[in-house]
This record gives C-alpha cells, structure tokens and sequence, in this order.
C-alpha cells in the first residue's frame, strides 16, 4: 500500500514533526509498505496528517475527498478537556507548570485547531493519537469513529549509532 506522509500543514517545512514523520515513514517501510513525505496533500491516496488544520488546508482536505480512493488518517497531538483542545483548568490540572500567558491561554487559537480538527475528524477513515492515555477521550469526542493509538517503537531503519575509536573521539570534559 502506498501512504502519502503530509507536512506542509506545520510552520517551517514540518521540522517540528519530522521525528514523527520519520517514525511512521521508516516503521511503515519496515512492514512492507511505501511511504513518501510530500508537501501537500496527495487526492487519490492515503494521506497521513499530523493535526494542525488551517480553514485552507481543511478546504482542500474537502476537494481532495471528491478523487476516488482518497483516504485520511490524522494523528492527533493534542489534550482533549471537555470539548475543547488543552483548556486545562484547576480542576483538571494544577495550572503552575504552566508558563504565565502560556500558548496554552489564547483560547481563539486552541477553539480555531479545535474546530477545524473535528471537522476533518468527520471524513477521515482513522485518528491516531500519540498517547496512550487519550485514545478514550477521542473516541468519547468522537463516537462512530476508529481512534486507536500510535505507539513509539523500535524501527530497526532509523538505528544510527556511530561508535568512533577512543583517539577519534572529541571530549574535552566528561
């Protein structure tokens, strides 16, 4: 099977996911599948989405699912509070860890990435979320749906271990 890996959703060409991106590309691989990284989203083929949706993004989400064969699966990073994305309160969380005028506190951002993910939520074939502990308020937040989660394993492909000789080693302080 052939999966299409999308980035270009995230700032700066994805560089804050690509370790998830290289997970799933490499662990995929492993199993027998092909995986690429692309840009933009691929109508036609399975596209892998890790949530951030812009109204855009969200608008050719929507044309892209008009090509036969066109199948989403969004891997879902955020904290599910009620019906919302992150609205931690104290009741929930002991806000102290939290910075003072944290990201967490612009409220139009996280409603506006809470929206636009559930809307995208309705057309795609799965939800994968990168922690154990939230796939059962995801499947509460959204019934009928498959929400299972991505686990972070071994993949054998993105082993890169150089061991140099002691002499070739560069330390000054240990």
């Amino acid at each position: 099977m052939k999966f299409k890996l999308i980035y270009g959703n995230h700032p700066k060409y994805g560089i804050g996911v690509l370790d998830t991106l290289n997970l799933l590309k490499h662990g995929l691989e492993e199993i027998g599948h092909q995986a690429h990284l692309e840009k933009n989203i691929c109508p036609g083929y399975v596209n892998i989405l890790i949530e951030y949706f812009t109204f855009d993004l969200l608008d050719w989400y929507l044309t892209a699912l008009q090509t036969p064969g066109t199948k989403f699966i969004i891997i879902a990073t955020e904290h599910v509070t009620g019906n919302k994305f992150n609205q931690f309160d104290e009741d929930i969380v002991d806000k102290q860890w939290l910075p003072h005028f944290s990201h967490y506190d612009n409220l139009s951002y996280w409603d506006k990435r809470f929206k636009t993910f559930t809307q995208a939520c309705a057309d795609a074939d799965a939800i994968w979320h990168l922690s154990e502990h939230q796939v059962e308020s995801y499947r509460t937040l959204l019934p009928g749906k498959r929400v299972e989660y991505f686990p972070h394993a071994y993949v054998q492909s993105l082993e890169n271990f150089n061991n140099y000789e002691e002499r070739e080693k560069d330390i000054d302080i240990l």
